[in-house]
């Protein structure tokens, strides 16, 4: 007789966890949009979050600020996949690894400056669309910087010859 009121207590402390936690289900949500700016992401955040707090409730202290442990629970979840992601490795398409190779071989040693700066431009290019392309974070802001940055042939770096003097 004593086991099941001691059940019916943690069933009753168990639902009573349960309902507080997912009167918290919005104000996450709008945290975890902010954290991923995908509401996809987002979805899978909270899902998360709210799968580690069920299986760790046993471990949270009634009385405490459960709000507060759940958004720890979501930002130190939204970090892990934020570092995890850094860590993925980045796919390169055998195409255009080809096609960069036959641009370069392009190139003969007598070709003149404005054919070596054409190809180069259409190398350069094609780099900046790739890194585009693969969605590394930190080439985004080089490759938008190449981008502005207006290439000028090699023939203005050159000085001007007087043929007639």
């Amino acid at each position: 007789m004593r086991i099941r009121g001691l059940k019916a207590a943690e069933t009753h402390a168990t639902a009573a966890f349960e309902s507080e936690a997912l009167s918290y289900l919005d104000s996450l949500y709008r945290t975890s949009m902010r954290l991923t700016r995908n509401p996809a992401d987002a979805e899978d955040l909270v899902q998360e979050t709210y799968l580690k707090a069920f299986r760790a409730a046993d471990r949270f202290e009634p009385g405490t600020n459960l709000r507060a442990w759940l958004f720890t629970i979501l930002h130190n979840t939204a970090r892990n996949r934020a570092r995890d992601h850094a860590r993925d490795s980045v796919t390169i398409d055998s195409e255009t690894v080809e096609r960069a190779a036959d641009t370069l071989s392009g190139f003969n040693a007598g070709a003149g400056p404005v054919e070596y700066q054409t190809g180069l431009d259409k190398l350069l290019n094609e780099d900046v669309h790739l890194v585009v392309a693969a969605g590394m974070r930190a080439h985004r802001r080089i490759a938008a910087m190449v981008r502005r940055r207006k290439m000028r042939p090699i023939e203005r770096y050159m000085k001007p010859t007087c043929a007639s003097r």
